[in-house]
């Protein structure tokens, strides 16, 4: 196996550590979008040219050539200068992203200070270990003996300095844990507050380079994307997260990932890189390994990634580019001012927020912590209640009885229902702009809790007498009668 090194110099960082996998010598170059074609045959110097004036490689004519991964052997990688100015400090690096940047890191000859909430584990254990990659091929296996475990918490911010140390780039992996989908908090702790207080840690500690892993669909609303806001609002929070950091002063690159579940790390042998502008992919799919490339080349090409906003996916029929390249056509973000300026962070801000379109607008009234379910329930309920009721007084029969006997006028009630309520909440008028009195969000959602509680009491009642509720309360009451 032959390898060939992609060399980008930067002002402060000679990264010559990226290392670039071949086939060896004789055999047709392997192009993924996250590797840099080279080879030490010179036949394919033509090739290389080509690729390096346009930045791809048709897919078509390497996918028959594709194998399984080659191994990365230990001590194979030429190294970056081991100084300070080539110590990373990866947060979330037990994480499943947060593992394959250390890996990426490592093999680029980083020091690593690689952040973790318990240090039970040894770096060996957690970044060669049999979970560390997934998919087909052999694991490569990378020289962990300038990773040096640090235990930290992005809620204590006291915490912070001492595991950042005298590192000069840090890679942000944190998210909110996926095993607890039912603790609302988090999101906000962890993705909006937490990532806020490592990002002020990195200004104090005069950071040169943070890069932030974030998520699709955290500057504007795009389907399929938003959906995952329904995850008690966590593309919210990233968003405070993200323009914290571009606020700070702090030189930075956001990624933003499309969805990593599904892809293992093989994906890559048949899907390649694609990094666009921020806001204008809200769809696609790519590898935990892919996304950890990415963020290990922007540390390492500083010049290139400085102050932008990516958004990563990987397709099967995309181009192969090295990361570099295609960072280098981004545009930055100017850092600095509070005006609306094109390039400022005012600008940005306004720019990149959510929009109020009606599917954001869907989204925020008829969430898990919207307003229209339960206002439309109560509503429905209290009409309900009252007339079966008093259609049961009337001697019209159960619950059942009557909805089947009247099943359009219900079905035209529950829709006039839901229309007459959702039309004011998307007009942006809530509950809570009830004040007349007596007739108030309090009083209402108070009795339409009352009234499904008494909606369920007949049923019940009904189904395991087989008697009528308002005969059975004329029998314990008389003066009803």
């Amino acid at each position: 196996m032959a390898f060939a090194v992609y060399s980008h110099y930067t002002p402060g960082l000679l990264c010559q550590g990226s290392i670039r996998r071949t086939r060896a010598p004789g055999s047709f170059p392997r192009a993924f979008g996250r590797f840099a074609l080279t080879s030490q045959n010179s036949r394919f110097s033509g090739l290389h040219r080509l690729h390096a004036r346009f930045g791809g490689v048709d897919p078509e004519k390497q996918r028959g050539q594709r194998g399984g991964m080659e191994r990365m052997q230990r001590g194979t990688a030429v190294r970056v200068q081991a100084d300070n100015e080539n110590v990373a400090f990866v947060a979330g690096a037990a994480g499943r992203t947060g593992v394959r940047v250390v890996r990426e890191l490592a093999a680029r000859g980083f020091k690593v200070r690689a952040g973790v909430r318990s240090l039970s584990k040894s770096p060996e254990d957690i970044f060669n270990g049999k979970d560390a990659y997934n998919g087909g091929g052999v694991t490569p296996v990378v020289n962990v003996e300038g990773v040096e475990l640090v235990e930290f918490d992005v809620e204590d911010p006291a915490s912070l300095p001492a595991a950042i140390g005298d590192a000069t780039i840090i890679v942000c992996c944190i998210g909110a844990p996926e095993d607890k989908p039912l603790d609302a908090s988090l999101p906000k702790r962890i993705d909006g507050t937490g990532t806020k207080n490592l990002i002020e840690a990195a200004r104090a500690a005069g950071i040169r380079h943070f890069v932030l892993q974030s998520s699709l669909g955290t500057g504007r609303f795009g389907w399929p994307a938003a959906v995952l806001n329904l995850f008690w609002g966590v593309l919210d929070h990233k968003r405070d997260a993200e323009l914290a950091l571009v606020a700070s002063g702090v030189p930075f690159t956001i990624v933003r990932p499309g969805g990593m579940e599904r892809p293992t790390d093989a994906y890559e042998e048949t899907h390649n890189i694609l990094l666009a502008a921020p806001d204008t992919t809200f769809g696609g799919q790519i590898s935990r390994r892919q996304v950890a490339a990415i963020c290990a080349d922007a540390a390492c090409h500083p010049a290139a990634a400085t102050n932008k906003i990516v958004e990563v996916v990987a397709e099967e029929g995309a181009l192969a580019a090295p990361v570099p390249a295609m960072l280098e056509r981004i545009s930055p973000v100017v850092q600095g001012g509070a005006d609306v300026a094109p390039g400022t962070v005012g600008y940005y801000e306004r720019k990149y927020t959510f929009k109020d379109s009606w599917q954001a607008r869907w989204l925020e009234v008829m969430g898990f912590g919207g307003m229209a379910p339960e206002a439309i329930n109560g509503r429905l309920a209290m009409l309900g209640a009252l007339g079966i009721l008093g259609a049961e007084a009337d001697n019209q029969g159960t619950l059942l009885e009557q909805f089947g006997d009247n099943a359009v006028f219900v079905a035209a009630m529950t829709v006039a229902v839901i229309g007459t309520s959702l039309i004011p909440f998307f007009k942006g008028v809530t509950a809570s702009d009830a004040k007349a009195g007596p007739f108030n969000q309090f009083a209402e959602i108070t009795n339409g809790r009352l009234a499904m509680l008494a909606l369920s009491t007949i049923l019940y009642t009904e189904l395991s007498t087989d008697d009528v509720f308002w005969d059975l309360v004329v029998e314990k009451v008389p003066f009803l009668s």
